[in-house]
């Protein structure tokens, strides 16, 4: 019995010291098999509704964390190789890809991953690609991608208006999409990064893109609970890249590029739905070597201030366009494809500044906007435009003293010795409706004054009326 009780004493260290050894060989032979490119390819492909390719799948593993490393990584729409089954090593390459990625790396909990799960602590993406096409009618094909397998897109019978609130499926049932519960990482994620990617966003409606470069977006300190997603649904952001706007032909017009900087804080599941419908709050630093070039919203704002030539103010010499003059400061936030602007701020320009004040919008589902702005032209240019005011009372309306009309201009248009000009636009953003709301003085009842002060003192009465046969 002694003996016995000696051997087992013996032999339980050794098998201890053997299941040590052989547990991670064994658990890492099982894991390279079950991640390799092609059933990780199907794995992806029998969750989201899209077509996978993978290069690469490379697995470091130990007690305390694991490292899974995935490379030429693209996802695109789903086709017919997915629909008919074939396998992923004997299909044609993918053409056109709505993300592509050089490298995927992610820092995961190694024992999960036995049971098919991966606990990620950090997810940083290289060489990131991003081509996503907003239709003219449907939604754009990064959100189709992350639709159920199986899903088809319903016929809607018309775009959402302006302001109005996404409001789920047919019948009033919420739409399906990528839900808290299907992501296959734990609560708690450390960072997530996603840098030197290139985004381009082209809007065929319009024949525009948006092409963000250089970007570089870190989430860190991120908490997700399915279970109490109301305490526990909250990452912190820092953003950084620019943002072109131009038309999608090559070779195309360049409407204009802001160079940003930005930190935020997100909410990224509804509380209520389980919902991916992320909500953000963040300040943008747009920093020098920021240009607008062709803007309609300025365009016809040029347009309507070509009346004030009425008054004599010669606006000949303003380009409502050109490089930023000095860092400016947006604190923006985002929800249902609206952004709004939470404080008041302006874009200094050359020649002006375009100030936007608090709660104007810009809808990107239904390419709506409502902007209250105004433009404040510098003491520099308000000079100039001012210039040939008196000669021009002098010459044109006689019978008007020129201060007279420069006081009412001052009292309608001067703030701060700045011609400033307070407009609304609205609408289509490629085809808006500017409507000045700064108070104009009226000509004809500036006229009326005029004449009667006139009246008031013969002599300069006598003198008007020669003033009008000169």
């Amino acid at each position: 019995m002694k003996l016995r009780s000696r051997f087992w004493w013996v032999l339980a260290p050794g098998l201890a010291l053997v299941l040590l050894v052989a547990a991670p060989v064994g658990a890492r032979w099982w894991l390279d098999r079950q991640l390799t490119p092609e059933r990780l390819v199907q794995r992806v492909e029998g969750r989201w509704n899209c077509r996978a390719e993978m290069g690469e799948a490379a697995l470091r593993w130990s007690w305390s964390g694991a490292e899974l490393k995935l490379r030429d990584v693209a996802l695109g729409m789903r086709d017919r190789w997915v629909s008919d089954g074939v396998d992923p090593a004997a299909r044609e390459p993918m053409r056109e890809a709505v993300l592509r990625a050089e490298e995927l790396r992610l820092s995961v909990a190694s024992w999960p991953l036995l049971w098919g799960r991966i606990h990620a602590r950090e997810l940083a993406a290289q060489g990131v690609q991003a081509d996503i096409v907003v239709p003219e009618k449907g939604e754009n094909s990064l959100k189709t991608l992350l639709r159920p397998a199986g899903w088809e897109e319903k016929p809607k019978d018309r775009r959402r208006r302006p302001g109005e609130r996404k409001s789920g499926g047919e019948d009033g049932e919420a739409e399906e999409g990528l839900h808290v519960e299907d992501l296959p990482f734990a609560a708690w994620l450390d960072r997530a990064a996603i840098d030197d990617a290139v985004i381009y966003l082209r809007m065929e409606k319009y024949g525009t893109r948006l092409v963000g470069s250089d970007v570089f977006v870190e989430a860190t300190d991120i908490r997700v609970n399915p279970k109490a997603l109301g305490r526990e649904n909250h990452a912190s952001l820092k953003v950084r890249g620019t943002a072109t706007l131009d038309s999608a032909e090559t070779g195309g017009m360049v409407y204009g590029q802001l160079k940003l900087l930005g930190e935020g804080e997100a909410v990224p599941f509804d509380a209520k739905t389980g919902e991916l419908e992320p909500e953000l709050r963040c300040r943008f630093d747009v920093v020098a070597g920021s240009f607008i070039d062709v803007m309609p919203m300025l365009d016809k704002v040029e347009r309507r201030i070509g009346d004030f030539e009425d008054f004599g103010i010669e606006l000949d010499n303003l380009a409502l366009k050109g490089n930023l003059r000095a860092e400016s400061v947006l604190h923006v936030a985002y929800r249902d494809d609206v952004y709004t602007l939470l404080d008041d701020s302006e874009l200094h320009f050359d020649q002006y500044d375009l100030a936007l004040r608090s709660g104007s919008s810009y809808d990107a589902g239904a390419n709506g906007h409502d902007f209250r702005c105004g433009l404040r032209l510098t003491p520099e240019s308000t000079a100039g435009a001012l210039a040939r005011l008196d000669r021009f009372v002098e010459r044109k309306l006689k019978v008007v003293k020129p201060e007279t009309v420069r006081r009412l201009i001052e009292e309608s248009l001067i703030d701060e010795g700045r011609l400033t000009v307070a407009f609304r636009s609205q609408g289509d953003l490629g085809d808006p409706e500017v409507k000045l709301t700064s108070n104009l003085p009226d000509l004809e009842d500036l006229l009326k004054d005029a004449v009667r002060e006139l009246t008031k003192d013969p002599a300069s009465l006598i003198d008007g009326i020669q003033k009008l046969f000169e």
